[in-house]
């Protein structure tokens, strides 16, 4: 009897103004009444797998505008991440096991960005990718999953949103010119987020540029 497919996924998200990227294996489990973190697709489901049938983990990051991603590889024994390495942009590979917030699987609150001592790219604005693969073993045969998504960072350009609203100068003949602005680049960097929740990526793109040539004029350093 072949194995049911858990509904895998995952999230990543941008944090503590844009010097944090964080990932989370949004899996969960299926519902116990125990369990909060419910999820009737997730580990433990019948005819499934079992978060101790996991024995790899794999999470490539492909940072804005970069087609060559981070990767963080996992060896995972009985829910616990034994070895863990980083292969930056240069193909040099890096042991970050001791370096590790945790060592629990599935990954939760999984800092890419955190210092492990290899040059990692700079976090700016644009569409972050990712791919994440789990693998590993049952009674019943091996499995290979795998799932992907994206995220915008549009922190920089948001900074500049929120400085030109500070900077406006009441007295100043060009008020009106200056807000219309604002307002513009404002609803084309939220056209811009929703354009990436339906994965209209390339409009995503064109959005966000457009706001941050209307914005440009008006930003402070940030």
């Amino acid at each position: 009897m072949a194995l049911i497919r858990i509904d895998l996924s995952g999230s990543l998200c941008i944090e503590k103004k844009c010097t944090e990227v964080i990932f989370n294996d949004t899996t969960g489990i299926k519902y116990t009444p125990c369990t909060c973190d419910r999820n009737s697709q997730g580990y433990g489901l019948t005819g499934g797998i079992e978060l101790n049938d996991v024995t790899s983990a794999n999470l490539n990051i492909y940072f804005p505008g970069i087609t060559t991603p981070i990767v963080f590889d996992f060896t995972i024994l009985n829910s616990v991440i034994v070895a863990a390495t980083l292969t930056d942009l240069n193909s040099n590979v890096t042991d970050i096991l001791s370096l590790l917030e945790s060592t629990e699987f599935p990954l939760t609150n999984f800092n890419v960005t955190r210092d492990y001592g290899a040059i990692l790219p700079e976090i700016s604005d644009g569409l972050f990718t990712w791919d994440y693969t789990i693998t590993g073993v049952t009674i019943i045969e091996g499995f290979y999953y795998t799932t992907s998504g994206e995220k915008l960072s549009g922190c920089k350009n948001d900074c500049c949103i929120s400085n030109s609203y500070v900077d406006l100068d009441l007295s100043c003949g060009c008020l009106d010119d200056k807000l219309d602005k604002i307002l513009k680049s404002e609803v084309f960097m939220q056209a811009a987020y929703y354009a990436t929740d339906m994965r209209e990526n390339t409009k995503a793109i064109a959005f966000l540029n457009l706001s941050k040539d209307i914005c440009e004029s008006n930003c402070k350093n940030c």
